[in-house]
């Protein structure tokens, strides 16, 4: 809904008056709807009805006297409409609350001469004139908004991304992919109205050309940032176990926390308490990931109260060794240090973790024995291949 706002409020303050005739065959845009005196009001002008020829377009900005335009860009598709670009110059004071059009057309006669009757249209079209002042605190409030509505379109896109990723276990209003798609195209479609045409017009471009142009560099800055917020897609999870380090932790005869009801709830406390993590659970699970703006990557933690009978244990699963030892250490504080066994492809790498435990080094270990572990099974891997070959060749 911010979004919807602050679109629809940058639209309206930069939308363009369309005046037409009641035949509709002359159609004038004000192409610079806010302006300050002294400055140049640009109107596009497009006749529709080319049976007559143009003859002239006086412009006139009350109480001043009409001025003949000087008549620019010109139309050249003879199928489509004839279009002239008309600059007229405000005056300081007074300021005006509309611009009077008059076009006239009609045969020729002579050089200087035109039919007896001819067509006369007149139009009325709104200007809104600012102090220079006011003008100047327009812009930066447009510029404001142009900023909000690319750091939204940033924070909707890693929405959709990671939307994508999940599917409907976070955020069950993007599990759509028509959703999904509908919302980044909609947003595309209206920067354009938003910020493109705005941008284009304070530097003198008012075709659809650049207006396109700065509509799709903003679309691809905001679908950029989008997927840098996602970050990089995560490996498959990884299984294992958590459970209190110290022996006897689990018995009857002492009276630290167990691994059971109790301490299963003074767990969830903890990890909730953390300010930095998303954490989700019910009776025997919990799911833990980034909060703030990373919330939109792929990294989780799920936990799972175990029942192995003597030494009850948590399992999980995860796909960020960096957020397991993070939620392990916040563990510490109810069950004393933990040991986590982690399994890959048969290894089983052992870790104990309490509360002065350096947390990116331990994670670079583990990540550095996982290489070692898939160099060493490739290398078997690889052994074996060639052994294969041999015994076949002895064959």
């Amino acid at each position: 809904m911010t979004l919807i706002a602050v679109g629809g409020a940058a639209i309206l303050l930069t939308h363009r008056p369309v005046v037409g005739s009641a035949d509709r065959h002359v159609v004038v845009t004000s192409l610079t709807p806010n302006v300050a005196p002294g400055r140049e009001l640009v109107l596009d002008l497009a006749l529709h009805d080319q049976s007559e020829p143009l003859q002239w377009i006086d412009v006139q900005v009350p109480p001043h006297p009409p001025v003949r335009a000087e008549r620019r860009s010109p139309g050249t598709e003879k199928s489509g409409p004839a279009t002239y670009r008309l600059e007229v110059p405000l005056p300081e004071a007074p300021q005006p609350t509309e611009v009077f059009v008059g076009v006239v057309t009609g045969a020729a006669v002579g050089r200087h001469e035109i039919a007896p009757h001819p067509h006369k249209t007149e139009l009325r079209v709104p200007v809104r004139v600012w102090t220079k002042l006011e003008l100047r605190a327009l812009e930066i409030g447009l510029a404001s908004m142009h900023g909000i509505w690319l750091a939204l379109g940033a924070l909707s896109t890693a929405r959709i991304v990671a939307a994508h990723r999940r599917g409907a276990r976070d955020d069950p209003a993007m599990s759509s992919a028509f959703t999904r798609y509908g919302l980044l195209a909609g947003f595309s479609l209206a920067t354009f109205f938003v910020l493109g045409q705005p941008l284009a017009g304070i530097f003198g471009h008012f075709d659809g050309a650049p207006a396109l142009a700065v509509s799709a560099a903003a679309v691809a800055l905001v679908v950029g940032v989008g997927r840098l917020l996602t970050g990089r897609d995560r490996p498959p999870a990884i299984g294992g176990t958590l459970a209190p380090a110290a022996a006897g932790v689990t018995s009857y005869r002492t009276r630290a926390p167990r691994v059971d009801a109790r301490g299963w709830g003074l767990i969830q406390e903890a990890l909730a308490a953390v300010p930095n993590l998303r954490v989700t659970h019910s009776n025997e699970s919990i799911e833990i990931s980034r909060a703030g703006l990373r919330r939109f990557r792929p990294s989780f933690v799920a936990l799972e109260l175990l029942d192995q009978g003597n030494e009850p244990a948590i399992g999980l699963r995860f796909n960020d060794s960096d957020l397991l030892f993070e939620v392990a250490r916040h563990t510490t504080g109810e069950l004393g240090p933990v040991r986590l066994d982690l399994a890959r492809d048969r290894a089983v790498f052992r870790y104990v973790v309490d509360r002065s435990t350096d947390i990116q080094a331990v994670v670079t270990d583990f990540r550095r024995e996982q290489r070692n572990h898939i160099a060493l099974q490739e290398s078997r891997a690889a052994l074996l291949d060639l052994l294969a070959k041999r015994a076949g060749l002895d064959d």
